[in-house]
């Protein structure tokens, strides 16, 4: 694999100095970057301070970061994540899978995304398939935790956190043509 990337230690930095638009090209690559590469973006972009973009630029990936407005703390970057996955103590506790797709579900409240589809949801989430997560967001329903608005079945869901009554952004389905690939 063809790759060249910012090493962590230089991509941390630039997120504690970098004003708010500022952008970060952190990897460049003919296919996928390797994970070495993703993990300090990705908990950079867990904690609110970096929005990642994925562009083709002249037959090969540019994975860019771009700092958002959140302060820089250092408590809420997990160094230890890994393939972009939220790290859960106790694989197998559906409480800590509950809160782990809350914490994914409250972070785009407040930077006012969409809510993810059910297979990106998945792989946050380190699940099996979008059947998994879709499971996880009915068990969320269930618990009366937050409610599920579809209104077009062509867009992206609307979540609302009951709790606060908080709303993620209307999402807006990518509509591909002949060719793309996915």
């Amino acid at each position: 694999m063809d790759c060249q990337f910012q090493p962590a230690d230089r991509v941390l930095a630039w997120a504690e100095k970098a004003a708010k638009g500022e952008t970060l090209a952190y990897a460049r690559a003919y296919d996928r970057a390797p994970d070495d590469a993703l993990v300090m973006p990705r908990s950079l972009s867990d904690a609110g301070l970096v929005e990642l973009v994925r562009r083709r630029r002249d037959g090969h990936w540019a994975y860019i970061a771009q700092r958002t407005a959140m302060p820089f703390d250092p408590a809420r970057i997990n160094r230890r994540a890994s393939r972009g996955c939220v790290r859960l103590a106790g694989r197998g506790s559906a409480q800590a899978m509950d809160r782990a797709l809350m914490r994914i579900l409250g972070r785009c409240v407040r930077l006012e995304q969409p809510c993810p589809s059910n297979a990106a949801l998945a792989v946050m989430l380190g699940l099996t398939g979008e059947i998994a997560a879709s499971y996880r967001m009915r068990r969320l329903v269930a618990q009366g935790l937050i409610e599920v608005e579809q209104p077009d079945p062509r867009a992206g869901r609307i979540i609302t956190i009951l709790s606060s009554g908080a709303r993620t952004a209307p999402g807006t389905l990518a509509v591909r043509s002949k060719g793309d690939s996915a």
